[in-house]
């Protein structure tokens, strides 16, 4: 039976070179923005309603976005929910030295994270987790994975 690890890095260890070249040429793309977020404004209609404001993200987070689920770095794997509330990585260390499953879990945990709390995603580009997870995903395919490149 698979570890957890295991698990969680199926995803990546399957995905085709092609995939990987689509997520590094959007994460290149995305790391040199200056805004990957806009932030649409709350409005109140007509009969009183409010509705809230929601982050609008740039097509290079994206497209990201898209490519961290397809090289299988967005995986139900394991319990993210619960994982995430035992997260503590303040100076990044876990992240730089860890295991890429655990980056894997991150990045998980921020874009399930999203769905239930909007910004979650703009918050952890602010903070610089995402960008420290996703070089850790990039070390890990570049030196560390089965059939790394070059």
């Amino acid at each position: 039976m698979p570890t957890e690890d295991e698990r969680v890095m199926a995803g990546p260890v399957e995905a085709t070179p092609a995939q990987w070249a689509a997520l590094w040429a959007a994460v290149d793309q995305l790391l040199n923005e200056r805004e990957w977020v806009a932030w649409v404004k709350p409005q109140q209609g007509p009969d009183g309603v409010i509705v809230m404001g929601w982050p609008e993200y740039s097509p290079a987070m994206n497209a990201t976005l898209a490519a961290l689920g397809g090289v299988g770095a967005i995986t139900p794997a394991f319990d993210w929910p619960a994982w995430r509330q035992l997260w503590d990585d303040p100076d990044g260390t876990r992240m730089r030295d860890g295991p890429a499953a655990d980056a894997i879990r991150y990045l998980t945990s921020v874009v399930r994270g999203e769905r239930f709390g909007d910004g979650t995603i703009d918050a952890a580009m602010g903070n610089g987790s995402l960008p420290m997870a996703l070089a850790r995903l990039r070390r890990w395919y570049d030196h560390e994975s089965v059939d790394p490149p070059g």
